[in-house]
This record gives structure tokens, C-alpha cells and sequence, in this order.
């Protein structure tokens, strides 16, 4: 197994789980392996907002409000399923290959609302 880090220099698949610890126990051999692993899960969402806000009065009866917001601050990757159903053997078994559904990365939001 090549066990090579995931990064943005060299984007490929990180392997999730060693797949030397699997073996084809043989024809019609049950072996010894649960049908599911619990502890392969996708991990949580580990997101860092941030909002920052601020109301002006620049005369009475005018106010101006400006907003910026961050989502997903600290870009915090969200990997998605490791390829567990392929069949043993296979060079990505294992290997986490895509997002996670549902993931977004770092985006700005600005804002302005005038009030008369």
C-alpha cells in the first residue's frame, strides 16, 4: 500500500483504513470480519462562522447598516465516504475519493442596508 498524504501540492486519494488488514479468507469461507464497521463514518461538520456587524446613524431618521460574514472560516475540509464496497484487492479500496455531500467551502458575504 502506498500510503501518500493528501494535499494541495498532490491531490490523491488518502487510504481511510489500512487494507493490508483484510484478506480473502477463500471460496466459501465465511472469515472473520464484521458485515459493518460502525466506526467508518463520515466524520461531523466542524464549521467555524464568523459575523461581523455594524449600524450607522449618519442623521436622524437615516440609519446604514454593514454586514460581512464568513462561512466555514477555517476551511475546514469535509471528506466523504471511503470506498468501502468495492471488492477486496482493488487499489482504491479504502481510499477517500470525494467531498462530503453537502460541503461547502470557505465563501464571503457582504451586505449594505440604507434606512430614510
Amino acid at each position: 500500500m502506498n500510503d501518500v498524504a493528501m494535499s494541495w501540492q498532490n491531490p490523491t486519494p488518502l487510504s481511510f483504513f489500512n487494507s493490508n488488514c483484510f484478506a480473502d479468507p477463500g471460496d466459501q469461507n465465511p472469515g472473520n470480519a464484521p458485515r459493518y464497521f460502525s466506526g467508518l463514518r463520515v466524520a461531523g461538520i466542524h464549521n467555524a462562522d464568523l459575523n461581523l456587524y455594524k449600524s450607522f446613524v449618519p442623521r436622524e431618521g437615516w440609519k446604514l447598516d454593514v454586514r460581512a460574514e464568513i462561512f466555514n472560516l477555517t476551511n475546514h475540509p469535509r471528506f466523504g465516504f471511503q470506498q468501502s464496497n468495492l471488492a477486496y484487492g482493488n487499489s482504491q479500496f479504502g481510499a477517500i475519493t470525494s467531498d462530503a455531500p453537502g460541503y461547502l467551502p470557505r465563501y464571503f458575504q457582504f451586505g449594505v442596508r440604507f434606512e430614510f
